[in-house]
């Protein structure tokens, strides 16, 4: 122990203290509030990782506040992708619980949700989903009132299969797109090398010229 000598228990003063712990240390397991700091040396950042992560991390204990004191930008990634925090603080240890634009909160153990600001207005607020049916439809045929009302048949239940491959097909598609966003303007100017009069066309953005090229090269293939 360093420091410590003066206290008083009447006047609930302690000078600051500086302990040496292990991960069984008394000060190790709970939250300190005093000029109290706790220090467990370790060779390299990446055991001083896998220290925190073995003995808190995986116990679901994560800090309130994570302050992580280093120049190296690498280094301090590293620390805040590995170690899960309510809140983090780089080179400093005061200022991000000011900032009224900064959501202040812990995880697991240490709190739940954030607040400050419009952040604290969120956590507390109830967004309410509402579905209006402005549809008054009785038609059989109207899908809504034939495919969701019962009774449901062979007929139905073959519909909403379909509705559900729409889906699924609808999100493969989604990886063809970037692909399509290539490969079409490069289809067209592809086609306007070998067929100048599409880009006259586009140019002219001229429906009569438009159908008048189309209709030639109808013409010009029959």
């Amino acid at each position: 122990i360093y420091g410590g000598k003066h206290h008083d228990i009447h006047e609930r003063f302690v000078a600051p203290t500086i302990v040496e712990a292990t991960s069984d240390s008394t000060i190790m397991k709970e939250e300190i509030f005093g000029p109290l700091l706790a220090i467990v040396t370790v060779p390299n950042v990446d055991t001083g990782i896998q220290f925190v992560n073995t003995h808190f991390t995986n116990k679901g204990e994560h800090p309130l506040a994570l302050y992580i004191f280093s120049k190296n930008e690498d280094e301090r990634n590293k620390i805040m992708t590995s170690v899960p925090s309510g809140m983090c603080a780089i080179n400093d240890v005061l200022k991000q619980a000011g900032n009224l634009h900064m959501p202040f909160g812990g995880v697991g153990a240490s709190g739940m949700g954030s607040y400050y600001g419009k952040f604290g207005f969120d956590f507390f607020s109830h967004y309410r989903g509402t579905l209006v049916e402005n549809n008054y439809s009785t038609w059989k045929w109207d899908p809504t009132v034939w495919l969701i009302n019962p009774p449901f048949d062979a007929k139905k239940l073959f519909g909403f299969r379909m509705l559900g491959k729409v889906v699924l097909v609808m999100d493969r598609l989604q990886g063809v797109v970037p692909m399509m966003k290539v490969f079409i303007p490069i289809a067209f100017a592809m086609a306007c090398v070998f067929n100048p009069s599409i880009l006259d066309a586009m140019l002219e953005l001229n429906l009569r010229t438009i159908l008048n090229w189309i209709s030639h090269m109808i013409m010009g293939r029959t």
